[in-house]
């Protein structure tokens, strides 16, 4: 993946190319650099991307292991569990069970 800093150098770069097409005879078509330079910058966006999501994921999965880890996610796991949509006696109990 490219680093931030590198990407202006690296677009001068495409633009020295870009130049130096232009001022060459007109054989080469600057189309074939827009492509490549376009699927170049596509391939750093999704790295870029690749990586952000391989963060997030890593995240969620350590939020999970906390959640697992900590005794009052547990508490109220089991409070959700005992507490019926339908009634409101189940809640009443819940209360009664946590003191």
């Amino acid at each position: 993946m490219v680093h931030k800093k590198n990407q202006p150098v690296i677009q001068e770069s495409f633009l020295n190319l870009r130049t130096k097409i232009s001022s060459m005879d007109k054989k080469v078509d600057v189309s074939v650099l827009n492509t490549f330079e376009y699927n170049y910058l596509m391939d750093q966006y999704l790295q870029e991307e690749d990586h952000i999501s391989a963060q997030i994921v890593a995240l969620l999965s350590d939020l999970v292991y906390i959640q697992s880890r900590l005794p009052i996610f547990k508490q109220l796991d089991r409070r959700d569990t005992a507490i019926s949509p339908n009634s409101t006696d189940s809640i009443v109990q819940a209360d009664e069970e946590q003191m």
